[in-house]
């Protein structure tokens, strides 16, 4: 059947995916093709998801981050996030220092410097595997003043102080 087995033992995972269908699909399609057996559990979120991440019983876990400040690091893999963001369990002194100087760090080069260590250390362990970012691309009318990008990070429209001038 094509997947890799370690002493009659075949190499499975389940990847939890709360994302459009097809993309969990397209990954389980590119496992294979490497001889790995990957099934696809589709959730809504909420508690059950959060049992599971939190206590690292999966295989792979498909997660949704964006920010514009490389600051989020700290909470997906700082040893201080397990138990809370830091799913992987991960705690490696290394990351962990990186990531301390980074968010201490005066300058937006130095933090950058910090950062792209993190990102190099978390490259080389596997420990993530970056898939994509969505693009979105909003067009206004010249009348439409006020529109803001979401102040999280989340790159959102914020509507709150919106109007159109006459």
């Amino acid at each position: 059947d094509g997947i890799v087995d370690k002493d009659g033992e075949p190499l499975k995972l389940t990847i939890w995916t709360l994302v459009d269908p097809r993309l969990g699909e397209a990954m389980q399609a590119q496992l294979r093709d490497v001889g790995v057996d990957a099934e696809l559990f589709f959730h809504t979120g909420g508690p059950l998801r959060m049992e599971k991440a939190r206590s690292g019983d999966f295989g792979l876990m498909w997660l949704r981050w964006t920010s514009t400040d490389p600051g989020i690091l700290r909470v997906l893999w700082h040893s201080g996030q397990i138990g809370a963001w830091n799913f992987a369990l991960l705690n490696d002194p290394a990351i962990d220092e990186a990531l301390d100087k980074g968010g201490a760090a005066g300058t937006w080069d130095e933090r950058c410097g910090y950062y792209e260590t993190v990102q190099r250390l978390l490259m080389e362990q596997a420990v993530v595997i970056p898939i994509n970012t969505t693009p979105q691309i909003i067009g206004l009318d010249a009348k439409v003043k006020g529109l803001v990008m979401d102040r999280s990070g989340d790159w959102a429209p914020d509507f709150y102080d919106v109007y159109v001038e006459d």
